[in-house]
């Protein structure tokens, strides 16, 4: 008798996993969620390349010389950009 509840039980769970996944729905999705991911990195960058564009300080010299105050100020503006990102990509 135990012999067959385990078959059984296999045979439930093997139907399960044949019926339950959309193999080609999962993959775009994903594929989806890769190209939107692109996109996001790819305006964060430009947005923060229209920052250094703007302003008058070269930032990435000044962090290169050790001016920490400028590594904030540039965290800041990535983090700012990403958030803008993020709302722009959600909707």
């Amino acid at each position: 008798m135990a012999g067959l509840c385990r078959k059984n039980f296999h045979l439930k769970l093997f139907n399960v996993w044949e019926e339950s996944i959309p193999v080609g729905k999962i993959l775009f999705q994903l594929l989806q969620t890769l190209g939107w991911t692109v996109v996001g990195v790819l305006l964060v960058y430009a947005g923060t390349l229209f920052f250094d564009r703007l302003s008058p300080i070269d930032y990435r010299a000044e962090i290169r010389n050790g001016n920490v105050a400028a590594g904030l100020v540039l965290a800041a503006v990535v983090l700012g950009v990403s958030a803008i990102v993020a709302v722009i990509l959600s909707t």
